[in-house]
């Protein structure tokens, strides 16, 4: 696991917690989030992490460069830089030590500061890195547990919060503190 892996992992862990209690993928097509959108239906080439992260694997060998797709219904912006990127199809610079990847608008990501180990990387503080679109709003959540007991989700014994951005205003609400 990349450093960059270790920094989005509390993200991955909530969806995974999302996953067990809803069945929804962790890793999902585009037009499982976009069904309105005909271009959707035919991509195999990208992919969602959660509703929020949208990965462009290079799948050709060699390549330097890769074709991306970007849902009109929201704004993206590239994960590294924050700069905005313009919805429908684009060629995205993929050099061999970079993950193309985008986050979409109106989105709460909580992260931590990569480290070496998973385990280190859970001692590190908490960041959020916040996307806010045209309505000036955002949502996100953080489940995180102690990383080591079994059946936490039904014992109760983890913490779960919503954060929602609203007129400016981030606010988060522990709805299980365990």
């Amino acid at each position: 696991m990349s450093k960059f892996s270790y920094s989005i992992l509390p993200y991955l862990y909530t969806q995974f917690f999302t996953a067990h209690l809803t069945g929804s993928p962790v890793a999902r097509a585009l037009f499982f989030e976009f069904p309105a959108d005909d271009n959707c239906l035919e991509i195999d080439a990208q992919y969602l992490l959660g509703a929020s992260l949208l990965i462009t694997p290079v799948l050709t060998e060699g390549a330097t460069s890769v074709q991306g797709y970007f849902p009109h219904a929201v704004q993206w912006y590239d994960f590294y830089t924050g700069a905005p990127v313009a919805s429908g199809t684009q060629t995205l610079d993929a050099p061999i030590d970079k993950i193309n990847l985008h986050v979409r608008s109106e989105a709460v990501l909580v992260m931590q500061q990569p480290d070496l180990t998973t385990t280190a990387a859970r001692k590190n503080p908490f960041q959020l890195l916040v996307t806010l679109g045209s309505t000036g709003e955002a949502s996100g959540e953080l489940y995180w547990d102690d990383g080591v007991s079994l059946n936490v989700a039904e014992t109760g014994e983890y913490c779960h919060v919503i954060y929602r951005v609203k007129n400016g205003v981030l606010k988060a609400t522990v709805e299980q503190n365990g």
